[in-house]
C-alpha cells in the first residue's frame, strides 16, 4: 500500500461506498419501475380525462421509465430518481377520483403498507 498507485484504505473505502450506492440505486430503480407500471395501469384502467390525454400521460411515464433505466449516466443517481418519483406522484397526491383511489389501493396491496 502506498502513494505510488497501490490501493490504499481510502480507495477501498470509496469503492465500498460506490458499490453500496449502486446497489441502493438499483433497488430504488426497481421500485420506480413498479411505481411507473402502477401509474400506467391506474391511468388506463380508470382514465381521469380524455383518452388522448391519457395516451400522452402514458407515453410520458414510459419515457421517464426509459430515461431512468437507459438515460445519460449523470442523471442515473438517487437525486434524479427521487425527482422523477415526486413528479409522478404529484397527480396521485393532489388528485381525487377512481384513478387516484385505485393507485393507492393497489400500491398498499403490492407493498404491504411500505412505500415504494
Amino acid at each position: 500500500m502506498g502513494i505510488n498507485g497501490y490501493r490504499t484504505n481510502i480507495h477501498r473505502h470509496c469503492r465500498k461506498i460506490a458499490m453500496k450506492t449502486k446497489r441502493l440505486y438499483e433497488n430504488e430503480l426497481t421500485a420506480f419501475v413498479k411505481l411507473v407500471q402502477l401509474a400506467i395501469e391506474s391511468y388506463t384502467q380508470y382514465p381521469p380525462y380524455a383518452q388522448e390525454h391519457v395516451d400522452s400521460t402514458v407515453r410520458h411515464l414510459e419515457h421517464e421509465r426509459s430515461e431512468a433505466i437507459n438515460g445519460p449516466g449523470k442523471y442515473r443517481n438517487l437525486r434524479s430518481l427521487d425527482q422523477r418519483v415526486d413528479d409522478i406522484l404529484i397527480y396521485f397526491n393532489e388528485g381525487a377520483g377512481t384513478t387516484v383511489d385505485y393507485f393507492w389501493k393497489k400500491k398498499v396491496c403490492h407493498t404491504k403498507g411500505k412505500t415504494f
